[in-house]
């Protein structure tokens, strides 16, 4: 009986810590797949989103986000891509999607509302 009681216990509060999460806070979504992905990243403010896909394999992406309300989604399918992304500022969006091989791509943003996007096939 111990041993199902200390899961179910678990459960429920993680379940409670994701109700209370404020409206505030920082977001990070990593889904890689394939072999020798990185991804890294940092926040500094609120309402911040990082959202990283990869599909493939040898791919890196980075983004940075210092101000409040950004987003930023890279998605990267195929293999070798490098992907750096910065934001600064509030209210910036950036995408960047890649796909093929051997693709680069380097943003910036900064205040004021900006928005990025790239899109690449690379061979």
């Amino acid at each position: 009986m111990k041993s199902l009681i200390t899961p179910l216990a678990a459960a429920l509060i993680g379940a409670s810590a994701l109700i209370a999460t404020p409206t505030f806070a920082n977001d990070v979504i990593v889904d890689q797949f394939g072999f020798g992905n990185a991804a890294g990243g940092g926040q500094n403010g609120f309402d911040n989103r990082l959202d990283f896909k990869q599909r493939g394999g040898g791919n890196l992406i980075t983004g940075t986000q210092d101000g409040n309300n950004n987003w930023m989604a890279g998605h990267q399918h195929g293999n070798g891509h490098v992907s750096q992304n910065d934001q600064t500022g509030d209210n910036n969006i950036t995408a960047v999607i890649q796909a093929g091989e051997n693709c680069a791509a380097t943003t910036d943003t900064a205040t004021g509302g900006p928005v990025n996007a790239v899109v690449q096939i690379c061979r």
